[in-house]
């Protein structure tokens, strides 16, 4: 298996229930307003190949690339039970590892197959691995669909296997692990799919947003997407995206997979890969380093206390012991932010700067609608003139708001191009405090 841990940066692409406009999705995961993005495909020690021509020969990948092109051999991963089962295992493996955790949230697999016969397998195969599964395609009894829908809305399910129907305008906050099962050519197919698990699940709920904020894509390395998942990172322009040619599978392409593509043997599934989207921060390494850091102080206590000759009952000391977890976990995460700014100052100050202007810009917009005031009319002007100098009567009502905003930052911190680090990042946290005065002023 390969694990690569990245945000995908988007050519302004809307994460569903997230507002992105001019910033890159890179800048809008550091500002914690989707998930952070990881992947982790998949692979064999041994994989070999059956072709329908030479049915009992064994061929490694390299036999078959001299007489089969690299397509046919993608095709032929995508469509293999065994290929398959690497992946399932290993998704349920990083759903597991979320909900020991963080237990409350109700996490879920999101799982996309090449067809609806394939992904009818998919949910038997879930199913056979003890996972609580449900499937939504596009030829569903209207019934059927919306009990799937009211399962997954109710978390009365693990997994949400689908093949395309949930990238066209579902939005699940909970769906934190994306396994794919099919290979895309188009950048734009992929990055919808990937949309899918990027909605960040409100801190309110959660335990931290470096645990629980974190989504991860995993896939079979042999089906191609490492090279789009590159191309994803490099925000290829998307009317690029729309010439290529994109994969077709059809139910029958599934069923007569055994007379048109390979057989596949599939040997000790690895992790072969780390990646991590931003230069300068490691997902994966910052969440293992969180979970480590966790597992290892809630453990060190528990010993303690029994050390101490306090005797509790087991389901006392489990309790204890996420009780211990919870707290390790804010501790822990205090060191992110942090780490952040300091391992790039020059880097963070240019993002802090596009994520005070992006804020200031949301805030002001959200505003305005919260209150039914047009955003290109110009009614507030009577109110901010006193406040703000040189103001017209025909400026629109956001860019009124967003100077006020801008002045009184500028008064407590001095102007945006002199402040450090340390003021820039204090600007930001008291943006909610001058928002509120605002809609004070406006009601």
């Amino acid at each position: 298996m390969h694990v690569t841990g990245t945000p995908y940066r988007g050519d302004n692409q809307e994460i569903p229930g997230v507002k992105i406009h001019e910033t890159p999705l890179s800048e809008v995961m550091r500002d914690k307003y989707v998930k952070w993005l990881r992947k982790e495909t998949v692979n064999a020690h041994d994989l070999f190949f059956y072709t329908p021509e030479q049915p009992g020969v064994k061929l490694s990948k390299e036999q078959v690339l001299m007489f089969k092109d690299k397509e046919w051999i993608e095709k032929s991963i995508a469509l293999s039970k065994e290929c398959s089962l690497d992946v399932i295992n290993h998704s349920i493996k990083k759903l597991n590892e979320l909900k020991e955790l963080s237990p409350n949230v109700p996490h879920k697999i999101l799982a996309i197959g090449c067809s609806i016969s394939h992904a009818k397998d998919l949910l038997s195969w879930y199913k056979a691995k003890g996972m609580t599964s449900v499937i939504v395609h596009s030829e569903m009894d209207q019934n059927d669909l919306s009990d799937a829908l009211m399962k997954i809305e109710h978390h009365q399910c693990d997994v949400v296997i689908s093949v395309n129907m949930l990238m066209e305008g579902y939005d699940h906050k909970y769906l934190t692990v994306l396994a794919i099962f099919r290979p895309y050519r188009s950048l734009n197919a992929f990055a919808q799919v990937v949309g899918r698990i990027l909605r960040a699940i409100p801190e309110s709920e959660i335990t931290h947003f470096e645990i629980d904020n974190n989504g991860i894509v995993i896939f079979h390395e042999e089906i191609g997407l490492n090279v789009m998942w590159e191309t994803f990172q490099k925000e290829v322009e998307r009317a690029r995206r729309a010439s290529v040619r994109e994969y077709t599978f059809t139910d029958r392409d599934y069923h007569e997979r055994s007379n048109t593509l390979a057989g596949i043997e599939s040997d000790s599934a690895y992790v072969s890969d780390t990646d991590s989207y931003l230069d300068d921060v490691d997902f994966n390494a910052m969440f293992e380093q969180k979970r480590n850091e966790i597992n290892n102080s809630v453990e060190q206590q528990i010993e303690k206390i029994k050390s101490s000759g306090v005797d509790l009952p087991e389901d006392a000391l489990e309790a204890l012991r996420q009780t211990l977890a919870e707290k390790a976990v804010q501790k822990a995460a205090e060191i992110i932010d942090p780490e952040l700014i300091e391992k790039r100052p020059h880097q963070a100050r240019k993002l802090m700067r596009n994520i005070l202007k992006t804020r200031t810009q949301d805030g002001v917009s959200n505003l305005l609608i919260d209150n039914g005031i047009g955003e290109k009319s110009s009614e507030l002007y009577s109110i901010f003139n006193r406040h703000v100098p040189y103001l017209k009567t025909t400026d629109p009502n956001d860019g009124i708001l967003v100077r006020y905003v801008n002045l009184k930052l500028a008064k407590a911190y001095g102007p945006v191009d002199k402040r450090d680090n340390k003021t820039l990042l204090q600007s930001i946290n008291d943006l909610d405090k001058i928002l509120a005065e605002v809609e004070r002023m406006i009601k």
